[in-house]
């Protein structure tokens, strides 16, 4: 009998101490679960706020050695909150990564690394891009690289400002665009 007594009171003490640790941290469990969602849905906004896409294509079909080689690429910024696109005549706000087929990065040529160092002068500036609207421009890749017969896949990444509605100050940051592939006879 005795031993039936102390499994019940050794039941009742977990009981009662499973109560006290749900009534005592049952609410900070709960507190701590609303941040965690208050963070998600926090972290979803403002990716929201930024959500772009760069799209590229090339509109020529047959690419021979020493053509000049561009891209048609649309800027869509499909965020809650206006960006800005730098735009002007030099390629500091774009990284153009271009592979052969056995994914090597192709260097850029002596002619490009001179357009980087001295670019054109030309016009400086932002392009606001708001919601739902778009830019599209031109790349020149052949004012970079001097491209060999082969084949290629092509990606640019992009940068934008963005300014938050609560800050003063525009923060940086990239979209990377799809990737095509490239011909070269």
């Amino acid at each position: 009998m005795g031993s039936i007594n102390i499994f019940f009171l050794y039941v009742v003490g977990i009981t009662y101490s499973l109560l006290f640790f749900n009534v005592a941290f049952g609410n900070q469990r709960e507190n701590l679960l609303t941040t965690l969602e208050t963070v998600t849905l926090q972290k979803k906004k403002a990716i929201d706020l930024v959500k772009c896409e760069l799209v590229i294509k090339t509109p020529q079909g047959e690419i021979n050695v020493g053509d000049e080689i561009y891209l048609q690429s649309k800027f869509k910024n499909k965020g809650s909150s206006i960006v800005f696109l730098p735009v002007f005549n030099s390629y500091e706000h774009q990284a153009i990564e271009i592979k052969d087929v056995k994914g090597n990065i192709v260097s850029v040529s002596e002619k490009g690394r001179e357009r980087q160092s001295f670019p054109e002068m030309g016009s400086y500036g932002l392009r606001e891009v708001a919601p739902g609207d778009e830019y599209q421009f031109q790349i020149t890749i052949s004012d970079l690289y001097e491209l060999p017969v082969g084949k290629y896949s092509v990606a640019v990444l992009q940068t934008f400002l963005v300014k938050n509605e609560n800050e003063d100050e525009k923060k940086i940051t990239h979209v990377k665009s799809n990737s095509i592939k490239l011909v070269i006879k």
